[in-house]
């Protein structure tokens, strides 16, 4: 042996051999030792559908698949059901839902609910707040379940408002939704009042405005009702446009970049369209060319 190790290859050769074989030892425990730790897929699937209420003949479209995440490894179970999306996040090692989402029917309420751990691998009852009970037909009405730190769809619906200077009591909401947008949990919001209409896109887990749009429609009170060519105005000036967006966005010249301005035409009105960036924010704003009304706007935070 001694003879054998000493050459500088065959040392090296040896040593990688032993590596090898070291390598494969641990590959095999690691093979016969965590699957057999873990629930199987089948199981996760059972307690999630446990959970929601209801038996595989139900549901349609599922799948499952295993996932290691912050050292814990996790099945995620997804299916549909009368038009309701199910999403659990189930423990591997024992069966706990970690969290579920469940929308359906562009109805969407939030209400934060801990999970409940399973007893001897089998289907866990659905665990709620002290002294309140969901049953299974409400929540294929459309109830999304967040785990603590999200925010509930009143508290989103909140943060809009807030941001466009509103009150519930004023507006409409036509689209209330919870969504995923670059793997991030957001809040879909589409609403109107008297003058203008505005979508919004709500991070759940901050209340942040990842993205707004307004759009103003009609006349109003002391506006033209013309495009002021006809009426002998003059135009404002792309200048004046720049001035007008940045003041609006609270913003200065040299704290934006990339400030473009182009004049265009729409339903035979002249505007112009007021492009900058502050950070990795684009502002993008539509400006009448003769009263300086702001017609449109959009923000979209990166």
């Amino acid at each position: 042996m001694k003879r054998f190790f000493r050459t500088p290859a065959r040392a090296v050769l040896s040593t990688i051999c032993i590596v090898i074989v070291i390598l494969g030892i641990i590959a095999a425990v690691c093979a016969v030792v965590i699957p057999r730790s873990l629930i199987d897929i089948s199981t996760a699937e059972k307690i999630a559908l446990s959970d929601a209420g209801l038996q595989e003949q139900d549901v349609s479209a599922m799948w499952s698949r295993l996932e290691f995440e912050d050292g814990r490894f996790l099945y995620e179970v997804n299916f549909y059901s009368d038009g309701t999306e199910y999403e659990y996040v189930i423990q591997a090692k024992d069966g706990d839902i970690a969290a579920r989402y469940i929308e359906g029917g562009g109805n969407v309420s939030g209400q934060k609910v801990p999970s409940q751990p399973a007893a001897a691998q089998t289907a866990p009852a659905p665990s709620q707040p002290a002294g309140e009970t969901i049953p299974a037909e409400e929540k294929k009405e459309g109830t999304a379940l967040q785990p603590a730190q999200e925010l509930t769809l009143e508290e989103a619906k909140a943060a809009a408002l807030t941001d466009a200077g509103l009150s519930a009591e004023l507006v409409i909401f036509t689209k209330e939704k919870a969504d995923r947008e670059d793997g991030i949990r957001v809040y879909e919001l589409e609403f109107y009042d008297d003058s203008a209409k505005y979508e919004y896109e709500i991070g759940a887990s901050d209340g942040a405005v990842r993205k707004k749009d307004v759009e103003t429609f009609g006349t109003k009170p002391g506006r033209l009702a013309d495009s002021g060519a006809d009426l002998g105005a003059s135009e404002i000036g792309s200048a004046r446009a720049q001035e007008i967006a940045l003041n609006h966005a609270g913003l200065s010249e040299s704290e934006v970049s990339l400030m473009r301005t182009e004049t265009e035409y729409d339903d035979g009105r002249m505007r112009y369209e007021v492009e900058f960036y502050f950070g990795r924010t684009e502002y993008s704003y539509a400006i009448d060319a003769y009263t300086g009304d702001i017609l449109e706007y959009d923000v979209d935070r990166d």
